[in-house]
């Protein structure tokens, strides 16, 4: 049993990882009747929780602090605490539609778990803002939630046995939780709505890892268990600023595009991660993309590409981006869930991250980006009015985007490899067409394939901005066009 996991956000005292996907038991927030922290006692076990999100158009940022997670044993009336004493956590929900996060790992007592409660304080909602011609903003909404604590059944129940290791998977659904007006406006009031599905794990593997990134701390390749080569620690933003350490190791069959291998790695680097969490909750590397080295007035950041400046010819030669993510910590220069400028320069080097998803060859360089698209930029920063980086490296990184489709442009005979169009519902691409291209490797969620298609859907995959004619699939694509290269393509209840 496997799944896709993306990102990495939150901490808990044992691994919490991100799913997308909606069924299982759902719970509206409702005050919980189980506030006791007392523990059975006995033999120990470990959970996985994977957390998720069904996320809004045009909801860039919607965070919210866990103060308290509990999970109730069968028949008790008090829960086992699984986040430590005087700690929180907080995530930002809306970075986690198709995404997924790996936290911290640790030991529950054994037993049958039949209800998980989690406290929530603090909401805080970012809009973007976008109509005709006005360039595209981003305002704060003042948030408040309904009540503080949901108590989410887990049916069946979850049995976590003795040195044995089992999963909840956990969908904060935003779709459902951010309460909209007539006009399908944000209001602020937030009513928090989350399905939990409890599932075991018995395989090798407990969940692949796609997008795991942050700042190398150190690296070792002694005093390992058999069957690693390596080890690194890797410092991960929190959304509150904060950064949580973890361990990632490599093998031998451990890929190190456009580099030397762990030899190439020091401290202070910035790196994504293509993995899994293995049944004994390590994670592990098959790919690691090495990026930029950051430090002093140098810093990665992460963020939605939202205006474009081009040259005569078509290349860009400025942008401005919204950042939600700063590596290391620069929020007093930069703020974070700001708009920042960005001045691309004759030197600044683009690629794809992981290229292995560029399955039709496409190029990412200052024609290719545009409007909408998630990027890592990595460069010398300024403040003042507004702040500016001047970059090194520009990333291109996988996406979800929501929409509704409208028409199959191609279709193998195999219902996979092929291409159609939707229309984003982001106002960012300001109305324009989106071109999806799929392939065999595309995973179809809850329709069959490119014949089934129809209604509100949501694709991840890699977004390019193309100003030449593109041919792939068996579709002609004429410029300029959005183009996504779609790793999965789910259709939305």
């Amino acid at each position: 049993m496997r799944w896709k996991l993306y990102g990495l956000y939150w901490v808990l005292p044992l691994i919490v990882l991100g799913l997308a996907g909606c069924g299982g038991n759902s719970s509206s927030m409702s005050p919980s009747s189980s506030s006791s922290q007392s523990q059975p006692q006995g033999s120990m076990g470990s959970v996985v929780l994977f957390g998720g999100d069904a996320a809004l158009c045009d909801v860039m940022s919607f965070q919210a602090t866990i103060t308290g997670a509990t999970l109730t044993p069968q028949g008790a009336t008090s829960g086992v605490s699984i986040l430590p004493a005087g700690t929180s956590m907080a995530l930002d929900f809306a970075r986690l539609m198709d995404f997924t996060t790996v936290l911290t790992f640790s030991s529950v007592p054994a037993g049958t778990y039949t209800q998980l409660t989690l406290t929530l304080s603090d909401p805080r909602i970012i809009v973007l803002n976008s109509g005709g011609t006005s360039p595209t903003t981003v305002s704060p909404i003042s948030a408040t939630l309904s009540v503080a604590a949901v108590s989410i059944p887990i049916n069946p129940p979850l049995v976590v046995p003795a040195n044995g290791t089992v999963s909840l998977r956990f969908d904060f659904n935003m779709a459902k939780s951010l309460v909209l007006n007539a006009q399908g406006q944000v209001t602020g009031a937030v009513n928090p709505f989350i399905s939990i599905i409890p599932e075991s794990a018995n395989e090798q593997e407990l969940g692949d890892v796609d997008d795991l990134h942050g700042i190398v701390q150190s690296v070792t390749t002694s005093g390992l268990a058999s069957g690693f080569s390596g080890a690194l620690q890797l410092a991960v933003a929190r959304a509150n600023g904060t950064t949580q350490s973890f361990t990632v190791y490599t093998t031998n069959s451990t890929v190190f595009p456009d580099s030397s291998g762990l030899s190439g790695l020091q401290a202070g680097m910035f790196i994504e991660i293509d993995g899994f969490v293995n049944n004994q909750g390590q994670i592990v590397a098959t790919e690691v993309e090495i990026e930029d080295l950051e430090g002093g007035n140098r810093a990665g950041f992460t963020g939605i590409v939202l205006s474009v400046t081009r040259d005569a010819a078509g290349h860009a030669t400025q942008f401005t981006m919204m950042v939600d993510g700063e590596f290391p910590d620069v929020r007093s220069t930069i703020p974070v869930y700001n708009l920042v400028t960005v001045n691309v320069q004759d030197s600044t080097r683009f690629k794809i991250a992981f290229h292995k998803d560029n399955e039709a060859n496409l190029s990412f360089d200052a024609t290719t980006l545009g409007v909408g698209q998630d990027v890592v930029v990595h460069g010398t920063f300024q403040g003042g009015g507004p702040p500016q980086i001047n970059a090194r490296s520009i990333f291109l990184r996988r996406q979800t985007i929501r929409g509704t489709f409208n028409t199959l442009l191609a279709a193998g005979s195999d219902n996979k490899t092929g291409a159609f169009s939707m229309a984003p519902c982001t106002t960012a691409l300001r109305g324009q067409t989106l071109n999806v291209l799929t392939f065999p490797t595309t995973a179809f969620a809850n329709v069959s394939g490119l014949n089934g298609l129809s209604g509100e859907i949501s694709t991840r995959g890699l977004l390019l901005y193309e100003q030449v004619p593109v041919s792939a699939n068996g579709a002609n694509l004429t410029p300029p066009a959005y183009v996504e290269e779609a790793h999965t393509v789910r259709e939305l209840p």
